[in-house]
């Protein structure tokens, strides 16, 4: 149907300090097109986006723009000739409304200043495209993640691009939402829109894709018609072999200690009257569509939030305090939903991140030991392979998979009773989410009891021992995961019963 290209990427590298972050890459996507961009964390598959949209010069190669040359200075460059970017992380004005959000940098102009009729109609022409309904007037500040994501999403489409750039655009949205969202990307390829999709759910891609293009270590491996592999064939050129889950044992907790009581848990406009139990060593996941109150729950168990009624209990008899220092002092800790905002100190290194948490540990008569710090680093960088030139590299300057490697490891260790992970392998590749599945469950062999929260179902069944459901303000009763399947799971997510 349509017969242009509208861009070529040819012989394209980038090199960073100790980095070959592209090595001679060439990527060509044509019109109409939906082309799936997998590969590691640290493949290049971030720096190659970031060449196409304008936001990194290559160092070497050339960029074509339907058949011709250009050299981008920035990425004003890149969307004048028509090419949008939506970035993993979200790129929006909080205390804009989702209209100015939309059109930020291109307000409609009337004689004396801004349109405001004008821009709220080309926020609900945008979003109409998305098939969501969000009020254009409300601050962006009050919408959900999964609502931000779908306003940024938005704010591309409304500039009218030949070449939009996903990365990683369902990773904050609920599992009732994504079908919404692969099927209005079909439909804006459907339009003569080339798509570029990068995403670490393979799922999504079978149902969106219609050609691969894998990177590894810098390099192309290829790219062919996603009809011509199979998804243990893109799994095995994306690692370089085989990629196996841990085979999970189906332990009975009775009679274990419990390290954890939640007794009638009330967090206001979320959750009403939970109660569960954490035994030593136990894996406990919180499923839950997304505002069921999964992630606040684990915020009121670390000390960030203070409940509206209800008890929390802890094995030794310390009362809980709605006090993160206390809760960390006393062996809980969380490792945050969000990376960006609550995760990561993106200006210090990945030694200090990795420190922060356990400095207690690493300091002398109030002196802390730079040593100390680097053989913290050193050792978790090794255990959860974190891709890093140097261990004192910025940890900005990571892939978001290895970023996330860092906040978990930060927590390993100084949680030494309950450790809480909200969607821990959110962005992370496949082989990084095998290792992280087998660092939950060596943790837990220690006995630390930890909760999950994931919005991918099947991590559910890959490295948790039981699940509670949440829905509608309550919580189910525990399930062994090893009476429970995928089409199960998602029954009882949604209210079901078994």
């Amino acid at each position: 149907m349509f017969d242009t290209v509208p861009l070529r990427l040819e012989n394209i590298s980038k090199f960073y300090p100790g980095v070959i972050a592209l090595n001679e890459v060439d990527f060509s996507i044509e019109a109409g097109e939906v082309r799936a961009l997998l590969g590691k964390n640290g493949a290049g598959k971030s720096t190659l986006i970031r060449m196409a949209c304008g936001l990194e010069k290559p160092d070497k190669g050339t960029i074509y723009i339907n058949g011709e040359r250009v050299e981008f200075r920035g990425p004003a460059d890149a969307r004048n000739y028509g090419i949008e970017i939506v970035s993993q992380e979200l790129n929006l004005v909080p205390w804009m409304d989702v209209a100015e959000n939309i059109s930020i940098g291109r307000w409609p102009k009337r004689i004396g200043g801004i349109d405001y009729k004008a821009m709220r109609q080309l926020a609900v022409e945008a979003l109409a495209r998305l098939d969501v309904q969000i009020d254009p007037t409300l601050p962006v500040s009050r919408l959900s993640p999964a609502q931000q994501q779908l306003v940024e999403i938005a704010k591309a489409l409304a500039k009218q691009p030949s070449v939009l750039l996903l990365d990683e655009p369902t990773s904050s949205l609920p599992v009732t939402e994504v079908e919404s969202l692969l099927n209005t990307v079909k439909r804006i390829a459907s339009q003569g829109v080339a798509v570029i999709y990068v995403s670490h759910r393979l799922a999504e891609i079978a149902q969106v894709a219609d050609s691969v293009t894998v990177l590894r270590n810098g390099n192309l491996v290829g790219t062919a018609s996603f009809a011509d592999l199979t998804e243990q064939d893109i799994v095995n050129q994306m690692v370089g072999g085989v990629v196996e889950l841990p085979e999970l044992q189906h332990p009975d907790f009775f009679g274990v200690p419990v390290v954890l009581h939640v007794d009638d848990l009330t967090i206001p406009d979320r959750v009403e009257n939970v109660s569960f139990e954490l035994h030593e060593g136990e894996v406990l996941g919180l499923a839950g569509l997304l505002g069921t109150g999964r992630s606040e729950i684990l915020r009121t168990i670390a000390g960030f939030d203070k409940p509206e009624h209800g008890e929390i209990k802890l094995l030794s008899g310390e009362a809980h305090r709605s006090n993160i220092q206390y809760m960390i002092a006393h062996g809980i800790a969380l490792t945050p939903e969000n990376r960006r905002e609550e995760g990561i100190i993106p200006y210090l290194g990945v030694d200090e991140n990795l420190a922060t948490g356990r400095w207690g540990q690493l300091a002398k008569n109030g002196i802390i030991s730079w040593q100390g710090i680097k053989n913290v680093a050193e050792q978790f960088i090794e255990q959860l392979s974190i891709k890093t030139p140097k261990v004192d590299t910025p940890v900005m300057n990571l892939s978001g998979g290895n970023q996330q490697k860092v906040v978990i490891g930060r927590w390993l260790g100084v949680a030494d009773r309950v450790l809480l992970m909200d969607e821990p392998t959110r962005g992370v590749d496949v082989e990084a989410k095998s290792q992280i599945y087998e660092i939950i469950r060596s943790t837990a062999a220690r006995g630390v009891g930890i909760i999950v929260v994931t919005s991918e179902l099947e991590e559910l069944l890959w490295c948790c021992d039981s699940i509670i459901f949440l829905h509608n303000g309550k919580a189910s009763q525990k399930y062994k995961r090893a009476d429970l399947n995928i089409e199960t799971l998602n029954s009882l997510v949604n209210g079901g019963t078994l």
